[in-house]
C-alpha cells in the first residue's frame, strides 16, 4: 500500500480542481462550462458492447451514454441506470476535507477500478475479478482535492464502492455526500450507441512486421567506446600495415589503434582542419580525402603518426551560391576517382537546381575533372567493395541504392529502393561482401534506424533492381559508417546516448532460417532460403502474402497480388511463386505467414522483404516443381521415434468427442484434412486423458474469430473452462479481445499475456505448441515462446484470485485431463494435431538424441 502527498492551501486545491475538470471537459469534447458546485459525484457511463479485461482510456470525442449526479459512490446491480454488461464508468468530483492528515481509501469493485486524486493514482484495482477490495493512502491538506474513479464492468455482477478512513477514524465507511462536491454539468451532451476504447496492442515479434532486436544469429560483436571522436564518420580505410584510418565531417583524420593487453580500441588525430571531408581512400602509403572543394593526397612521410604532407590534387568545381553543397564518397575507378556532388538547399530545405550539382564527378590524377552522370539529389557515398560496376547511395533521388548506368541524366532509375516503412531509408554507407553466406550482397548502415540492412541485386536485360532484407540490430542507435577490413571483419561506427562507438562484427556460418534472395521473372518470383524449409507450409499459396505499391507514390494504398500456385523446387531451399500480374514501377512487399520452420529453427529470422520492381523482366521461369508432394496430418520417422501420436489423421475424428457426450457433435466436421467448427455443437475433447505432454497443432480462424485450446480438462464442471487453462485462439485485429494482451492469441486466457503478437492474418494457419511438464507450462505460437508459468505457484494463485476464475474452485487444479477445442460461435479449423507424453520411454529416448 503506497503513500503519496498533496500539499497546499485551499485556494491552490480549488485551482487544481478547476484545471483537472477543465481537462476532463476538453477530452470529452464538451463545450459547456463548469457549473456551480453541488453535493455528490458526477457519474458518466459509456456503453462499450465488447469484452474488456482492464481499465482502458476512452477514445477522444466519445460522448457518454448516461450522465447523472449521485450522492455517494456506492453502486450495485440496478444502480448503474440500465447498464449491465460491457460498460465503462467515470466518477468525477472533489473531496472536501476539514482537517489535514493521512487518509486511507478503499475501492470495492467488480470488475476493475482505479482511484486518482489530484492527478496521482492512489489505488490500482484493475483486471477481471469479483467484488473484492483494495486500499491505498494519501497525505492531504485541508481543502478541496479533485478525484476520479475509473471503472469497467465486463459481465455478470457489477459493483463499485468508494470508502475512506479519515485520520483518527477506526473503520472504513462510504465517503458521505457532505464531503463530496461536483462541478460537472449533469445536462452535458450525451449520445446513444456503442463507444470505443483505446486498447493496448501487442508488439509484433521482432522481424515479423516490426524492427529486429539484437544481433543476427550469425553475428558476434565487440563494441569499443570512442570518447574523443569529433563527428560523423564519412570514410574508412586500412593502411598496408593493417592500421585503420577514419575521416569525420568535423574535419579530422583519425587513426585507430588497439591496446595489446586489453584489445580496447583508441584513436589519435593524424590531421585536423579539413573542410567538411566526405570520403577517404587508401592507396599504399597515400591517403586520399575528398573535401568540399578539393581532392587532397595526405602522407605521413616521417611515419610519426601525423600527416605532414598535404597535396591539393584537384579543385575548381563550383561551390558557391546555387553550387554550394557537399562532396560525398570517394571511389577509385582505374586510375581515376569518382566523387558525388550533392545539391545546395534553400531556406525550406528544398534542393536547388544546378548543372554542376547532383552529379557524379570523375577526377583524373592530373587534376582534371568532368561530370559523367546527373540526376542525384542527396548522395551519401559509394558502395565499397564491388568487383564490377558502380553503385551509390542517394536518399532522395533513388531512395536507397542506385546502380550507376543507363541514361546519363537519370542514373538512379536502376535502383533498390529502401522503404521507410519497416526498414527506414536513411542510408549512410554500404559495403559488398566478398565471402560468407551473403557473398555478393550489400550491408547498408543507417544513420536513423541504427541497424544494418541487406541488399541483393537482381540484374536482368533491362537493368539492375533487387531486394532489401532486415539484417541486424544490436550495434548501436545510429550507425554512420560501415566497412570491411582485409581480414573480412565488419566494422560499424556510430553513436548513441553514451557517445561514439566502434563495433567489431564477425559474420559466421551459424545456421538460421531466412530468405536469402529473390529473383524476378515475367511469370513470378523465385525465392531462395538459407536452408531447407517445411514443404507442407511452403506449398500453400496462403503462406505467401504479396502486395504492390506505386514506386513513385508510396502514400498510395498498396494492392494485393494473387499467388496462383507455389512450385517447390529440387534441393528443398527454393520455391517459385506463380504470379500472373506483376506490375512494373512497383514496390513489392513479400511477407511469409504461418508456421514456417527449417532445418535449424522453428521460426524465420525475418518473415518479410521488399523488392523494387522497376521493370518486369522478360525471362520466363521454366523449372518444374519437385515431384515429392508434401502432406499434413502425418508423422515423420523422427517424430515416431520421439513418441508422437496423431490425434487426427486428416480423415477421421475418432480421437474426439463432445464435452459430456460420447460422439462428435454435428457442428464439427472433417473438411479438407482439418477438423472444422462449422455450426453450433459445443466444445469437443479428446477421448484420452493426458498428464505431462507436448501438444502441437495448427489453427486458423475466420476474420474476427475466437476459439481456444484447453488442457487438463475434466467433465466435473459445467464447462471446459471450469477446470482447464486455455491457450487463446483469436484474430487479434478483428476481435475485441485482441485489444488486451491478456486475451490475445497465445495468452493463458485472462491470466498471462503473450510476449508478442506472432499471429498471421485471419484465414491463415498458425502453429500452436503447449508443453506441460509437471506444474510448468509453456505456450508457443509459430515457433516463438510466448509465455511460461507454474501452476499453483504464489504468482498463479494471485492471478487466479484477481480474475473471473476466483469463483471456480476446480480451475487449474487438475494434474491431468482431456485436451479440448472450443466452440465460441465462430468458424475455426484445426489440423496436424499431435501429442507425445513426456514421461514415456520413447519420448525420453527421443529427447536424448
Amino acid at each position: 500500500m503506497g503513500e503519496s502527498s498533496s500539499r497546499g492551501n485551499r485556494q491552490r486545491g480549488e485551482g487544481s480542481m478547476t484545471m483537472f475538470l477543465s481537462i476532463i471537459m476538453s477530452l470529452a469534447g464538451l463545450n459547456s462550462g463548469l457549473q456551480e458546485e453541488t453535493p455528490g459525484v458526477t457519474i458518466r457511463i459509456w456503453d462499450i458492447g465488447d469484452s474488456m479485461m482492464d481499465v482502458h482510456p476512452i477514445e477522444p470525442g466519445q460522448l457518454p451514454n448516461t450522465v447523472v449526479v449521485m450522492p455517494t459512490l456506492d453502486l450495485n446491480g440496478n444502480d448503474f441506470h440500465g447498464h449491465q454488461d460491457y460498460f465503462v464508468l467515470r466518477a468525477d468530483g472533489s473531496l472536501v476535507l476539514a482537517q489535514p492528515g493521512v487518509y486511507e481509501f478503499k475501492l470495492i469493485s467488480d470488475d476493475g477500478s482505479e482511484l486518482w486524486i489530484a492527478g496521482k493514482q492512489v489505488i490500482d484495482h484493475g483486471g477481471l475479478h469479483s467484488a473484492t477490495a483494495k486500499t491505498g493512502r494519501m497525505a492531504l491538506e485541508a481543502g478541496t482535492h479533485p478525484f476520479q474513479v475509473k471503472y469497467f464492468e465486463n459481465t455478470a455482477d457489477a459493483a463499485l464502492k468508494l470508502e475512506w478512513k479519515p485520520p483518527l477514524a477506526s473503520a472504513f465507511t462510504v465517503i458521505p455526500e457532505s464531503n463530496l462536491r461536483t462541478r460537472l454539468d449533469p445536462d452535458m451532451p450525451r449520445s446513444p450507441g456503442r463507444k470505443a476504447l483505446v486498447r493496448p496492442k501487442l508488439d509484433r515479434h521482432p522481424g515479423h512486421g516490426s524492427p529486429l532486436m539484437g544481433l543476427h544469429p550469425r553475428m558476434s560483436s565487440k563494441q569499443h567506446p570512442l570518447p574523443n571522436l569529433d563527428g560523423a564518420v564519412t570514410g574508412m580505410g586500412w593502411l598496408d600495415n593493417g592500421q585503420m584510418v577514419l575521416i569525420t565531417d568535423a574535419g579530422t583524420l583519425w587513426a585507430a589503434g588497439s591496446q595489446w593487453a586489453t584489445q580496447k580500441r583508441y584513436l589519435w588525430a593524424m590531421a585536423e582542419g579539413l573542410d567538411d571531408p566526405g570520403g577517404l581512400l587508401v592507396d599504399g602509403d597515400d591517403i586520399w580525402v575528398i573535401q568540399r572543394e578539393e581532392l587532397t593526397r595526405l602522407r605521413d612521410t616521417d611515419e610519426d603518426g601525423r600527416i605532414d604532407e598535404f597535396d591539393a590534387i584537384s579543385t575548381g568545381w563550383p561551390v558557391a551560391g546555387d553550387d554550394a553543397g557537399q562532396a560525398r564518397g570517394l571511389l577509385a575507378q582505374g586510375e581515376d576517382f569518382l566523387v558525388l556532388l550533392g545539391r545546395a538547399r534553400d531556406a525550406e530545405g528544398r534542393p536547388i537546381g544546378s548543372e554542376h550539382r547532383g552529379t557524379v564527378l570523375r577526377i583524373s590524377r592530373d587534376g582534371s575533372w568532368d561530370i559523367i552522370a546527373e540526376g542525384l539529389i542527396e548522395p551519401e557515398g559509394f558502395v565499397q567493395g564491388m568487383p564490377d560496376g558502380v553503385a551509390y547511395l542517394d536518399q532522395a533521388a533513388a531512395g536507397g541504392v542506385a546502380y550507376l548506368g543507363g541514361r546519363q541524366d537519370a542514373p538512379h532509375q536502376s535502383a533498390v529502393h529502401l522503404p521507410e516503412q519497416g526498414t527506414s531509408s536513411s542510408p549512410s554507407a554500404a559495403i559488398m561482401l566478398s565471402e560468407g553466406p551473403w557473398q555478393g550482397q550489400l550491408l547498408v548502415s543507417d544513420s536513423g534506424h541504427g541497424g544494418l540492412k541487406r541488399v541483393q541485386f537482381d540484374p536482368h536485360e533491362s537493368g539492375v533492381q533487387g531486394c532489401v532484407f532486415r539484417a541486424t540490430q544490436g550495434i548501436g542507435t545510429q550507425v554512420d559508417h560501415v566497412g570491411v577490413d582485409p581480414e573480412g571483419v565488419i566494422w560499424a561506427i556510430g553513436h548513441d546516448a553514451n557517445g561514439s562507438f566502434m563495433c567489431e562484427v564477425d559474420l559466421g556460418l551459424a545456421p538460421v532460417l531466412e530468405i536469402e534472395r529473390v529473383k524476378a521473372f515475367a511469370n513470378g518470383l523465385e525465392v531462395m532460403f538459407s536452408e531447407s524449409f517445411d514443404p507442407a507450409v511452403a506449398a500453400e499459396a496462403s503462406s505467401w502474402h504479396l502486395r504492390a505499391a506505386d514506386l513513385h507514390n508510396p502514400d498510395e494504398p498498396s494492392s494485393v497480388l494473387q499467388v496462383d500456385r507455389v512450385r517447390l523446387l529440387a534441393g528443398g531451399r527454393r520455391a517459385f511463386l506463380e504470379v500472373s500480374d506483376l506490375p512494373s514501377r512497383s514496390h513489392l512487399h513479400l511477407q511469409l505467414v504461418g508456421p514456417w520452420s527449417g532445418d535449424s529453427s522453428d521460426i524465420l529470422h525475418s518473415n518479410e522483404c521488399w523488392y523494387t520492381m522497376r521493370t518486369v523482366p522478360s525471362r520466363i521461369f521454366t523449372e518444374s516443381a519437385n515431384t515429392i508432394q508434401p502432406g499434413h496430418n502425418m508423422l515423420t520417422a523422427r517424430e515416431k521415434a520421439e513418441g508422437w501420436k496423431l490425434l487426427f489423421d486428416g480423415e477421421s475424428a475418432d480421437h474426439w468427442r463432445g464435452f459430456r457426450k460420447q460422439e462428435l457433435p454435428t457442428g464439427w466436421s472433417v473438411i479438407d484434412g482439418a477438423i472444422v467448427r462449422t455450426g453450433s455443437g459445443g466444445d469437443i475433447i479428446t477421448r484420452e486423458q493426458f498428464d505431462d505432454f507436448e501438444l502441437m497443432l495448427d489453427w486458423k480462424v475466420q476474420p474476427g474469430g475466437n476459439s481456444g485450446i484447453f488442457y487438463n480438462v475434466t467433465e466435473d464442471g459445467g464447462a471446459v473452462y471450469s477446470t482447464g487453462p486455455e491457450m487463446q485462439v483469436l484474430d487479434n485485429k478483428g476481435h475485441a479481445d485482441g485489444g488486451s494482451p491478456l486475451t490475445s492469441a497465445g495468452a493463458n486466457y485472462a491470466l498471462h499475456p503473450p510476449a508478442w503478437d506472432t499471429t498471421g492474418p485471419p484465414g491463415t494457419w498458425n502453429r500452436a505448441r503447449i508443453v506441460m511438464d509437471g506444474d510448468r507450462v509453456e505456450h508457443w505460437l509459430n515457433g516463438v515462446l510466448l509465455l511460461e508459468y507454474v501452476l499453483n505457484s504464489p504468482d498463479w494463485e494471485r492471478r487466479v484470485a484477481d480474475s473471473k476464475f476466483s469463483g471456480m474452485p476446480d480451475y487449474g487444479r487438475r494434474t491431468s485431463g482431456h485436451i479440448a477445442l472450443q466452440d465460441h460461435g465462430d468458424v475455426v479449423a484445426f489440423r496436424n494435431l499431435k501429442i507425445r507424453r513426456l514421461n514415456s520411454p520413447s519420448a525420453a529416448s527421443g529427447a536424448a538424441e
